[in-house]
């Protein structure tokens, strides 16, 4: 209670989930690409972005095609907190980002909720430049762990391969799951020797929650091709998109061909997912009723 004895009401902690930036765009695509080269190479060396841009010609077309990126529905998500949070969805761009941190009221507590799986170099550096940003205006930043360090993620994964098998079983047995990741700058060729570790823990946990398959985490690049092809053409693959919370957010990479490949869709009710981040949001604020 204040001094004149009325009971201050308790503060609903304010929440942004926060997801990367996934240009579906040619031109988008170089965009982003460009400022990740820019950031990290001495301006001297940016000669070689240009090389860059000319040898992977053919990845940035297929992007013109790209689909839009499905959101999560927030209005949901906070129809389930109850009040316990307010929750808002927000895309990690300097201009955009900056214009809300500007519009806070004064001395703000902010708790920071990443989503994506496997965040790359130019995310965690703007995740710190975020932080910052939000720091030196006088507010309060806490951190929720992003959804991939938990179990209840890889529930949430097996509960999306499961429906899909028994939608789309047809009688014929599904023999593998590939799970692809975008490409980014450190990780154009091949994984980084962390984001290698991650997908390899990944992929046990799946693996013991589908043991009935095998589980594969490949990048979207023509890297993986020797991978698939290793696959017999007679065999069941199963394939979606690791960041895209069971939705159809990108498109295989052309030169990732098989005879047997099923995309998985998405799972017309995302409950699960909305219930495991409310879960999440409670146990990392202390809210929970």
């Amino acid at each position: 209670m204040n001094g004149t004895g009325v009971r201050l009401a308790k503060e609903i902690p304010s929440v942004w989930l926060l997801l990367p930036e996934r240009p579906t765009t040619q031109e988008a695509e170089k965009s982003h690409l460009e400022r990740q080269w820019k950031s990290q190479y001495a301006w001297w060396l940016w000669w070689l972005w240009w090389c860059f841009c000319w040898r992977h010609g053919a990845h940035f077309k297929r992007l013109s095609t790209s689909p839009q990126r499905a959101v999560i529905p927030i209005d949901e998500l906070n129809r389930l907190l109850g009040g316990d949070a307010k929750c808002s969805l927000h895309t990690l761009n300097g201009e955009s980002l900056g214009q809300t941190v500007h519009q806070l009221a004064p001395k703000s507590t902010l708790h920071l909720f990443p989503l994506s799986t496997f965040p790359s170099d130019w995310e965690k550096a703007q995740l710190r430049t975020l932080e910052q940003t939000i720091k030196e205006k006088g507010h309060s930043v806490f951190w929720i762990q992003r959804p991939s360090m938990t179990n209840s993620w890889c529930k949430i994964l097996s509960q999306w391969i499961r429906y899909n098998a028994l939608t789309q079983s047809n009688d014929e047995p599904v023999h593998h799951i590939v799970l692809f990741m975008r490409r980014q700058l450190e990780d154009w060729n091949g994984f980084t020797n962390t984001t290698d570790k991650q997908r390899y823990l990944l992929e046990q946990e799946l693996s013991t929650l589908l043991p009935t398959c095998t589980v594969q985490i490949l990048l979207n690049a023509p890297v993986s091709k020797e991978v698939l092809s290793n696959i017999p053409q007679t065999e069941r693959i199963f394939y979606g998109f690791l960041d895209s919370f069971g939705a159809q957010e990108d498109n295989l990479h052309p030169d990732l061909t098989h005879s047997n490949l099923t995309p998985l869709q998405p799972h017309p009710e995302n409950i699960s997912l909305l219930r495991m981040l409310r879960q999440h949001i409670w146990d990392s604020t202390g809210c929970a009723p």
